[in-house]
């Protein structure tokens, strides 16, 4: 840091423009330009202040609720931060901020992501080219590489065919060795409909739970169902649906209380619905709706907070993007995911952030057709089937 006086000056003034209304970021910024002024600091310092303050709330905003596997975004994010020490700056005042709330305001799943987004818009500036990378010679490069990891473990012809069946997406979006972790799940399909593994980030305080079998229609609903009926709180989740009909979801999740679950019968538990769900024994709104009756006795009366869908079409090349803000409640993600689901629309990517007792949930959707929903009358029935069915948990 080259200038550690100047980031700790952001930090001092970042929220000045709070009691301006709303806007505060950039009231907040327009305000520094006068104070630089008064304190003598020079044109450049002046400009980088402005920057800090005015883009403060940046940084948290595309770590939590954006695809970070999105090249075009972050790129977009990395042309915005200008030149590395910029990004530094923001990337410290944005720990600082997040951190200063309160203790339980910071955790390790956010932590995660800033430093993501750090470090993936760190390597654009670096090598100082805002072009995409040529995406056919990377994919040929990591299925090579990923071939090269599990040669002796399977047919080479059996691995090829499945890494054929994966999307340019998955493949650019993992690195070769998880790529590789992915293949050994997606054969193990060919002898049983379900396959389950758990691996528990003690340190990072969540466990990694990734779900494979064939696509199903309402399928992740049906997983976040039994999420929700056995406890479990969904952080993120990444659905990669193959050209081959196998679906792999990475799920990232942890107790409501935000420590790790590494009961082995909770988890036990957690695959009997789960095979129970998937085979239609057994019914996921009742599983639900068993949880919810369990939660409602024990629950105290909480504020409520009107609730909010926004829907973009501009953030995501291929998705569309809706943002849901509302009051936590028992089951909501999957009553949000199953009102999705008959709505007809796919989930591709999900993030999931709950902040005291609201959320912030973001939905990245395709229609059936596997296109963004650009009719405007489809738009407005989204927004307002969520809205009607949030309202009515």
């Amino acid at each position: 840091m080259d200038k550690r006086e100047l980031l700790l000056l952001a930090v001092l003034l970042h929220d000045v423009g709070k009691g301006e209304g709303g806007g505060h970021a950039e009231k907040g910024a327009d305000l520094s330009r006068t104070i630089a002024r008064r304190m003598g600091l020079s044109k450049e310092d002046s400009e980088r202040l402005d920057f800090l303050i005015r883009n403060h709330l940046l940084f948290a905003h595309i770590a939590q609720r954006r695809d970070l596997h999105d090249e075009k975004m972050i790129i977009e994010f990395a042309r915005q931060m200008g030149k590395s020490e910029n990004l530094k700056m923001l990337y410290l005042l944005t720990y600082a901020d997040i951190k200063g709330v309160g203790p339980e305001v910071w955790t390790e799943w956010k932590a995660l992501l800033l430093q993501e987004l750090y470090e993936k818009a760190f390597q654009v500036l670096e090598r100082g080219d805002f072009e995409f990378e040529a995406s056919s010679e990377r994919v040929k490069k990591v299925k090579r590489q990923v071939l090269e990891i599990i040669d002796d473990e399977y047919p080479a012809t059996v691995v090829k065919d499945e890494l054929k069946a994966l999307t340019t997406r998955h493949v650019l979006s993992n690195a070769p060795p998880v790529i590789a972790d992915h293949v050994r799940i997606l054969l193990q399909l060919e002898e049983k409909p379900l396959v389950l593994k758990v691996s528990h980030e003690i340190d990072r305080g969540f466990s990694s739970f990734t779900i494979c079998t064939f696509d199903t229609p309402g399928l992740f609903s049906m997983i976040t169902g039994v999420m929700a009926a056995n406890g479990m709180n969904i952080l993120g989740a990444h659905i990669l649906t193959n050209l081959n009909g196998k679906v792999l979801d990475v799920l990232q999740v942890n107790s409501p209380q935000g420590f790790v679950i590494t009961d082995e019968a909770r988890w036990q538990r957690v695959e009997d619905d789960m095979r129970q769900v998937l085979e239609g024994k057994t019914k996921i709104a009742a599983l639900v709706k068993k949880r919810h009756r369990a939660a409602f006795l024990a629950e105290k009366a909480k504020p409520k907070f009107p609730t909010r869908v926004e829907i973009d079409n501009e953030v995501s090349a291929d998705y569309t993007v809706i943002d849901i803000y509302t009051h936590d409640k028992v089951g909501l993600l999957y009553r949000i995911t199953s009102t999705l689901s008959e709505l007809g629309l796919y989930i591709g990517v999900s993030k999931v952030s709950t902040k005291v007792d609201q959320v912030a949930d973001v939905f990245y959707v395709k229609d059936i057709f596997g296109q963004k929903i650009i009719d405007q009358d489809k738009l407005e029935e989204i927004r307002g089937r969520l809205l009607q069915s949030i309202d009515e948990a």
